[in-house]
This record gives structure tokens, sequence and C-alpha cells, in this order.
């Protein structure tokens, strides 16, 4: 390399150098500037700053503004009020009373501080602590705006919350539901009331109820555990797993040892795990696999009725795909009890309506239960409790398309089922052809001809003679290839000819008058 080069490549060093550290002086500036006018702001701008946040329902912005005021100014009890009433409306109850105890401390005749904090602790239920903060805002300034009203229901709280609580103890739900509503318009987050309500209404399956009164102890304590865990339960319960596995984590950050929580964790992972297992194998078409695996999922949990019926309705829908079988083991030395060989799998029509009776017992509701319950009739061929079915299930999910077409079906069917079997008269399969029908038209009518039977006793050419208007009738329309074609299909071609004699003339038979041949 030139020595040019080498003093060019030196120079350009030297300049990256005093360019990297003026960049370096310029931001070590300015962010020493920022902290010096953060430094700078004066108590009467941290304090606007601060309303100016609240007012804007920056809550959190506006703490951060209090916090450096109350370090500049210790001593003044407003700036805890201010910060106080900041972490009241943002549900921080407690750091609420704290910063009001503050103040307090800071000016005892702070009239204020002594209002907010005594209907903050009547709203917490610490109704005796609040009556004792609103009396002396009586004997403070009797004036203040509707400090009557508050000392009445601060008292009423205090003379009928030992009462509520020796209900709910005594599991006299109903009774102490009528005093713990109206205590709640006065003490709506006491944990206590709310929690004792909650319990009650979960062993009454009221799962609605259970998360309206836990939601009130939340909004004052937000990692209560025992709540958490009633809170999962209940959504649990109304097939809400992800809201209840949501309830669980939370419980679970706060205190990963938590045996009930880790508990309802891991079963809702098991039982989710299971439920995509059996989903795989439906879409498979490993019916058989999918049947035992919902089985497994009831081993889990057999008294989450929402689970239950899901459950329930899929094991109908797949026995519904399954035909009769019966399966035995290979094994000579595997029997039972009764020293038959043990069965494997079995599926016929008493099990397959056995799975979807369940469906729609646990699912009274739903369309789904009574439609796949259909289904199962419908490999029956009981086209009349098909039929009822897929219209209860119509009735339970008006304008579902698979209702109404699985309806009109075996509306149809059990149209075709209700007319005369023609192949079965002639003793033919449907498939028969225009020479076997005809062969089979002349067996009948070498049986059952009234001239082959005259000798018979009256009542049994009326009977012989029945049977071969029957033959007639059904050679007639079968031969007609038109006519067998639409029969075939079910359309409805046979309401305005069956019962006829359309090739015989008047009633007679095509075998002449004169006997057959």
């Amino acid at each position: 390399m030139s020595t040019w080069n080498l003093k060019t490549l030196f120079q350009w060093i030297l300049a990256m150098v005093y360019v990297m550290s003026v960049v370096i002086t310029s931001s070590d500036a300015s962010a020493s500037e920022q902290q010096s006018q953060k430094k700078q702001l004066s108590p009467s701008r941290l304090r606007a700053e601060g309303d100016a946040a609240f007012s804007n329902r920056e809550y959190k912005k506006a703490i951060k503004y209090f916090n450096q005021l109350i370090d500049i100014q210790p001593d003044k009890h407003i700036n805890f009020h201010k910060r106080a009433l900041t972490y009241y409306v943002s549900n921080q109850y407690w750091k609420a009373v704290r910063d009001w105890s503050k103040a307090i401390e800071l000016d005892d005749t702070f009239t204020s501080g002594y209002l907010y904090r005594g209907k903050t602790y009547t709203k917490l239920g610490s109704c005796s602590k609040g009556l004792t903060d609103l009396n002396k805002v009586y004997a403070l300034d009797p004036n203040t705006k509707d400090i009557g009203v508050l000392i009445e229901q601060s008292t009423k709280c205090v003379n009928q919350y030992d009462t509520a609580m020796n209900l709910l103890s005594r599991q006299q739900c109903a009774d102490a539901q009528v005093i713990i509503d109206e205590l709640l318009e006065i003490a709506p987050y006491d944990n206590g009331l709310n929690l004792g309500l909650a319990k009650c209404n979960f062993e009454r399956q009221d799962y609605q109820s259970v998360l309206t009164y836990t939601a009130n102890i939340l909004r004052a304590d937000a990692q209560n555990l025992e709540v958490l865990l009633l809170r999962g339960r209940a959504y649990y319960q109304l097939g809400e797993k992800e809201l209840a596995l949501k309830h669980y984590k939370s419980g679970l950050k706060s205190d990963p040892e938590h045996k009930a929580i880790k508990k309802e964790f891991k079963k809702i992972k098991r039982i989710n795990r299971l439920l995509e297992n059996a989903e795989t194998e439906m879409k498979n078409l490993q019916w058989r696999d999918a049947l035992e695996t919902y089985a497994n999922v009831l081993t889990v949990d057999e008294a989450n009725n929402h689970l239950i019926a899901f459950v329930f309705i899929n094991r109908c829908k797949i026995a519904t795909r399954i035909r009769n079988q019966r399966r035995e083991s290979d094994d000579a030395q595997d029997v039972d009890e009764d020293g038959q060989r043990r069965v494997l799998f079995e599926m016929n029509d008493k099990i397959r309506m056995a799975y979807c009776g369940e469906a729609t017992t646990h699912n009274p509701d739903s369309g789904d239960a009574y439609f796949y319950r259909g289904r199962a009739f419908k490999e029956m061929k009981k086209w009349d409790e098909a039929a009822a079915n897929f219209k209860t299930a119509l009735s339970k999910n008006q304008g579902n398309r698979e209702y109404q077409q699985e309806l009109q079906n075996a509306e149809f069917e059990k149209k075709k089922a209700n007319r005369k079997d023609y192949y079965g008269i002639l003793g033919v399969a449907q498939h028969a052809s225009p020479k076997e029908l005809k062969k089979a038209f002349r067996k009948c009518g070498l049986e059952h001809h009234p001239d082959k039977v005259k000798s018979l006793s009256e009542e049994e050419i009326d009977y012989h003679e029945a049977i071969f208007k029957e033959c007639v009738e059904a050679h007639d329309f079968l031969s007609d290839a038109e006519t067998r074609a639409k029969y075939d299909r079910g359309e409805d071609v046979l309401g305005q000819q069956q019962g006829g004699n359309r090739g015989g003339g008047g009633g007679g038979f095509p075998f002449g008058a004169g006997g057959f041949p």
C-alpha cells in the first residue's frame, strides 16, 4: 500500500472518531438536558400536569406526576389527597385509603380526607371504620352534602353485617341473599358478602351470578386467589374453557404452587388434549377410537354438565356412523363372569339409541341432539321416529338447511314405507328384469288365480282372489318402464294409480275368462 493511501486512511479514521465523539456528546447533553428539565419542574407545574392527566383519564401518568410532587413536598396533605383520588378512580382502593390516611395524619381537620376515606372503607365492607370517619366529618362540618344519608347507610351495614354472615355460615343462602343484596348497595366490594353469595350460587349452578358477585371482589382485589379459582370453575362449568384457563394462569402467576388452581388447570389441559384427539379421529373416520376417547373424557370429569352434554352429542353422532357389529376376544381364556368371551366392541340399534337418548336428555334445547337421534332412527328405517326428531331439531334451530333436508327425506321415506311393496308382493328384488317379473307373476297366477281355486271354500276363494289382485296390480305397475322408474324414485305417482288395475279393464284378469293357460 502506498504512503499516500495510508495517510488518507489515517485521516479518515480521525474524522470518524471526531464525528462519533460529537454524537455521543450531543446525546449525553440531550439526555442531561431532559433530566435537568424533569428535575427543574416546579411543584405547581407537577400539580398542574397531574391534574391535566387526571382530567384526560391518563391515570398512570397522573400518578407519576403526583409521585414526583410528593417527593418534593411530602408535608402537603393535598398532594396525598390528589394521588388518593387517582388511585380511587383506578380501582386501587386500598392505596387510596393509605394516601387519605397520610393526608389526615398531616392535617387532622382535613374534612375531605375523612369523607373519602369513610366512603371508601364502607364500599370495601369495613363499615365500622367507615362510620367512624363519617361521624368525624359530621363533627367537623355538619353541613357536608349527604352526610346524614351516608352515616345512616354505614350504620345499617354495621348492624346487619354479622346477621348476613351468620346466615351464610349456616348455608341459609336464600335468607342471606335478601339481606346481602341490600348491603351490597352500600358495601359493593366487600369480600365476605360477595364470596359467600358466589359460593351459594355455585352450589345452585347459577354460574352467571357467581361471576357477577366475584367480579365485585376483583374490583378491589384483582389477585384474590380464592376468587380466581371460583371464577375459573364457573367459567369452566359454562363451557368457557379459555376464560377458565385465563383465571387459573393469573392465579398461578401470583402463587405457582397453589394446589387447587394447579389441579384445575391441569384437568382442563388434559380434557382439551382428549377433545382435540377425538376431533382428529372423527375427521379421519376413526369412529371407534373417537368413541373410546370421549369415554376417557368422562373419566377425567363426569360432573361438568356442559362437557357431558357436548360429549353425549358427539357419541350419538359417532354411533350413527358405525354399522352393527360385535367383536369378541380371540383369546379363549379372556372371558367374562358368565364364562363367555369378553366383548371387545359392540354396536347395535339398542346401544346406538342409548347413546342418542343420553344426548337428548342432557341437551333438551339442542337441535343437534335431536338431529343425530333422528339419523339413528333413519339408519333403523324407523321413519316416523326419524321425522319426529328432525322436526324437533328444526324447531330448536329454525332455518337450518341440513335439518330441513333430512326432515324432507324422512317424510319422503315415510310415505314410501307406507305404500304397497310391489316387489315384495311378487317376491322379486328391486333390480329384477322384465323376464323375472313375468315369471313371478305367472307363479302368482298358478297359485292364486280364481280358476285355480274354484273348489275351495268361499272364504278361501276371497283370500286367493285378494292376493291375485295384488299381483296383477304389482305386475301392472312394474311392467311399465316409465311407471316403474317413477315408483323406484319414490315419486308421487302411486296415489293416482295404486289400487286399480290398469291392464285388466273393469277388474278383469289379463289371462282371459277361459282360465289360466
